[in-house]
């Protein structure tokens, strides 16, 4: 075969890097600006094996997903426990015999040498190099021999291979392509030769299955080695993607076990940010396509920062679970004093926790590049070499990464495993149960979930309360009454002994759909409701006689959802329409026992106009307790400015006695990225990840910590009676609504949703009332826990004190024209506030990793997702630009500790601005209100947390301030 020739390469990008200022005691080159034709011209084509202008990489990749901006993370050092061995950091990379000029035996001894020094340095890795255009030079003449050896002496010495992949043979090349033998390979194929494509990598993968593992797709694509001749293609992901598509999918077909990397990205002048290329994968539908990111982050001793940026873009899209591959790193150094200090450094930081999202890193190169000559020459390599007598000498460089202990060996996993989840308190008094929907697996029903069976054990390990069962109308009422009865039979009406035993127990009145009362629901409205309101009194009766109940929910789910002509022109809108048949049941039930409790709402939107629109309604002394669905914004999980609402509107209308209720919106709403977006949630599950694992576990936390934690002046735990986590389980939902949905189309054909059962779906998604799974829960489809959730539920939350202070008094405004008694306070746009922050651990350990920030919260906040990453014991805090924020905030006191002891308390001032976009109106006429918070991200216990404290929730009135009081923060 022709030998891979691609070595040249890397010789430009180790110059483009120098140009950076990122390498040392640099070899120049003319023309530096075009270091392609550079090399191109100091070594030609030659299809007999002489070198030719081609790259390849010295190694291979592991990564990524979204991104806002790329804000500063402060990374802490993590505990010194809980650390994953990752034994392919130490690697090196090969100057291969045949770029050597060698021929094919000598070449091959040559090659064993090389690896015999890698081993005996304590290397773990090494590249092979599966250059298309070598392999298959000619379409269907395949030429195996030399990577064959590559990979066989690799493994012979335990050595694992990150294998690079690309390179278009000349034949496959696009018209546009140079006609130059050999200077092509900077293009993917021309289209025609799709097919060869994929069906050339699903060869390679299925030939070395079970003996190669880890790949990449190209070499630096965002640089010098796509299409265009410039070295800057961080604009090109559009082109890359198409083909990494392929790549990958053919790739998998041959292996579905292989680990598959984007090519290894540049950072250099011209693509100063490489990460931005990888948020244009996402962009173009790239980011099921890969599994690992490589990188070249050259400089002195490393781009630590290209790291960084390039792992964020992964957590941000909930990719966290992938890693880095650092596959080529290195100096350009006679000053081996030097080369090894800094071999020290790099391999020993990152070995740290810190660099947990690192997989693999790749030292250049094992000897020097090919064009250095064995007798004077000297720049990358650890050792000299003589090509003739085929023998490899150390230098300072090597002993030292020889003689460096490797963090690998001696780590183990099950030294310190994750301490047991600890479950919380229920406060006396409080209901706490999950919503567990499915029927059995093959049973009829819409949800379809893991058994039952396995969903009540689950819950008997939780602290969960609340036992419910339902009486339905026309189960019990089967007839219309006559003058011999009324007719109801309740004898069907049989809970559980296990949902009895439960400290609350509710019954569900379910009215609707009883076939004879249907008749005349609309057209003799007060017979209907008197018929109900008998029906009520005799269930309620019923019930508490015979179960002891003594709280009953009526009134269906989300009925402020309901479209307008299900009611109208009946009713006048959806909350009289709700509360008529209510109000009957309310009378029934109390004539039954006037100690019944009646819980209604269950509404999707639970602010003061919904709330305020059920007494509008006639609510007003018709039930006692409400029943609220408060799901937050991507941040919240839940979202206490609802309860905090529905609240007020009581509070206004003289029932700051009845409690709420949460019967939704604690949830695992929003799902992080990879979940939300993955297809196969509409045919199958997969495993989750260790980061979405986490994401629920903080769903969890984070839901708990606001029900229970008091909030003087803004919020108070003993408001809420009850709150139900959605959902317990995983479950195949909607399995009837293709049948009962009917689409509605606008004039031009477009989809503008389906009616369903009485509801209005708006969505454009013709799937949307397909089959899916629902991968909300704390188990999942399989009936298996994700994580220890579950057992530790409701969740501990570490002891603590936090708060944040306004030193100004604000003034009080209206923020709702019409309504003069909604109040709040206000702030100038602009101004600077002063605010004291402190904090008090009041846990006997010590909380560590803290990271404290103020703003207001954002789409990329919600715990467990984008606004951190937790792995091997590191927690990695991300923020937004400033820039992004609407809540400016700047630190004026002393610096906050990254561990806060047993006991401490910690103080800090911070500088508080409002941007004047707030102080907008809305569309409705009301004026905005934000809420800043300060945040804090901590470990306790070896596991991450996240608290926070409550500045008031403002509205901003539009005020230059005056200039003593600008603040740039």
């Amino acid at each position: 075969m022709h030998s891979p020739r691609c070595w040249a390469f890397v010789i430009a990008a180790a110059l483009v890097a120098a140009s950076c200022g990122w390498a040392e005691d640099t070899v120049s080159v003319e023309g530096a600006t075009d270091i392609a034709a550079g090399w191109r011209d100091r070594y030609p084509v030659s299809m007999t094996g002489a070198p030719q202008g081609r790259p390849v990489m010295l190694s291979a990749s592991v990564g990524p997903r979204r991104l806002h901006d790329i804000g500063t993370p402060r990374l802490v050092q993590p505990d010194q426990h809980n650390q994953t061995p990752r034994p392919y950091i130490y690697g090196c990379g090969i100057t291969w015999g045949n770029w050597l000029g060698l021929d094919t035996e000598a070449a091959k001894r040559f090659d064993r040498v090389s690896m015999d020094r890698i081993k005996e340095m304590g290397g773990t890795n090494v590249p092979a190099n599966f250059a298309w255009i070598d392999i298959e030079p000619r379409p269907g003449e395949f030429h195996w021999e030399y990577v064959d050896h590559q990979v066989e002496e690799a493994r012979k010495r335990g050595l694992e291979i990150f294998a690079y992949t690309g390179l278009t043979p000349d034949w496959a090349l696009p018209p546009e392509a140079p006609k130059t033998p050999g200077i092509g390979y900077r293009f993917p194929p021309d289209g025609k030769y799709a097919d060869d494509f994929s069906r050339f990598f699903e060869t390679l993968a299925r030939r070395y299955r079970g003996r190669v593992k880890y790949y990449e797709f190209w070499n630096e694509p965002n640089g010098c080695s796509w299409i265009n001749d410039n070295c800057a293609n961080g604009h090109m992901a559009h082109t890359y993607v198409p083909w990494l598509k392929r790549w990958y999918t053919a790739m998998k077909a041959g292996d579905p076990d292989c680990v598959l990397a984007v090519g290894g990205l540049d950072y250099h002048s011209g693509v100063k940010e490489g990460w931005k290329y990888v948020e244009d994968i996402y962009k173009h539908g790239g980011g099921p396509y890969f599994d690992a990111v490589a990188i070249h982050p050259y400089g002195k001793p490393l781009h630590w920062k290209a790291i960084k940026d390039t792992y964020r873009v992964l957590v941000r899209h909930g990719d966290g679970h992938k890693r880095l591959w650092l596959n080529e790193y290195g100096w350009n150094t006679r000053d081996e004093r030097k080369k090894a200090d800094y071999l020290h450094e790099v391999l020993s930081k990152l070995a740290s926790p810190e660099y947990h999202m690192v997989f693999q890193a790749n030292y250049l190169v094992i000897t020097d590049l090919p064009d250095t000559r064995d007798d004077t020459g000297h720049d990358y390599g650890l050792c000299s070499r003589d090509r003739k007598a085929g023998t490899i000498t150390p230098r300072a460089s090597y002993e030292a990464f020889r003689d460096l202990p490797k963090a690998w060996q001696s780590a183990s996993k099950s030294e310190n495993p994750t301490p047991e989840a600890l479950r919380g308190d229920v406060p006396a008094g409080m209901m706490l149960w999950f919503a567990a929907p499915g029927v059995d697996p093959g049973e009829p029903g819409d949800d379809q979930g893991p058994p039952r069976a396995i969903r009540r054990e689950f819950v008997r390990k939780t602290a969960a309360n609340v036992g419910t069962f339902g009486i339905g109308w026309g189960d019990t009422q089967r007839e219309a009454p006559t003058d011999a009865g009324d007719g109801f039979d309740f004898t069907r009406v049989r809970p559980s002994e296990e949902t009895l035993k439960q400290k609350f127990v509710i019954c569900n009145l379910h009215f609707f759909g009883n076939p004879w009362a249907e008749e005349f629901r609309f057209s003799d409205i007060p017979r209907y409701n008197r018929h109900l309101e008998n029906w009520a009194e005799a269930a309620c009766r019923y019930a508490r006689e015979q179960f002891g109940v003594t709280i009953f929910a009526t009134g269906g789910n989300e009925r402020d959802l309901v479209a307008p002509d299900t009611y109208k022109p009946h009713y006048p809108d959806w909350h009289f329409f709700y509360m008529d048949p209510i109000k009957a049941i309310h009378r029934g039930m109390k004539r039954a026992h006037p100690d019944n409790k009646l819980m209604i709402g269950n509404l999707c939107y639970s602010d003061r106009d919904h709330i305020g629109a059920l007494y509008c309604a006639d609510a007003k002394d018709h039930f006692e307790i409400l029943a609220i669905h408060a799901y937050g914004p991507r941040g919240c999980h839940l979202d206490m400015e609802q309860v905090i609402e529905s609240r007020q509107e009581m509070v206004y209308r003289g029932d700051e006695d009845i409690p709420i209720v949460l019967t939704e919106g604690w949830s695992c709403f929003p799902l992080p990225e990879s979940i939300d977006r993955d297809p196969i949630w509409r045919k199958s599950g997969r495993e989750y990840t260790p980061q979405e694992i986490e994401h629920y576990r903080q769903t969890v936390l984070d839901g708990w910590r606001n029900l229970i934690t008091p909030r003087p002046g803004e919020y108070d735990p003993a408001w809420v009676g009850g709150a139900r986590y959605f959902v317990l389980n995983d479950h195949w939902g909607g399995r009837g609504w293709a049948k009962r949905a009917k689409p509605d189309y606008d004039e031009n054909g477009k989809l503008k949703g389906f009616h369903l059962d009485g509801y209005w779906i708006g969505t454009s998604d013709p799937e949307y009332v397909n089959p899916f799974l629902r991968p909300w829960g704390l188990i999942d489809i399989n009936g298996r826990a994700k994580g220890d959730t579950i057992e530790a539920f409701p969740p501990y939350i570490p002891k603590h004190r936090f708060s944040i202070t306004l030193s100004e008094t604000l003034p009080t405004v209206g923020y709702d024209p019409r309504h003069e008694e909604r109040t709040c306070p206000e702030v100038a746009a602009g101004t600077t506030y002063h605010a004291t922050l402190e904090f008090t651990n009041l846990e006997d350990a010590p909380l560590r990793q803290c990271h404290f920030r103020v703003s207001e919260k954002s789409g990329a906040d919600f715990p467990g997702g984008y606004a951190f990453a937790w792995a091997n014991g590191v927690l990695d805090v991300f923020t937004d630009s400033s820039a992004t924020r609407k809540v400016r905030a700047r630190r004026t006191g002393p610096e906050l500790p990254a561990t806060i002891a047993p006991g401490e308390t910690v103080r800090t001032r911070y500088e508080v601005t409002f941007s004047p976009e707030l102080a907008r109106l809305r569309d409705d006429g009301k004026r905005e209100r934000i809420r800043p918070y300060a945040d804090l991200y901590f470990v306790w216990n070896r596991r991450p947390y996240h608290t926070d404290a409550w500045l008031p929730r403002v509205a901003v009135r539009s005020e230059k301030p005056d200039k003593k009081e600008r603040t740039d923060p």
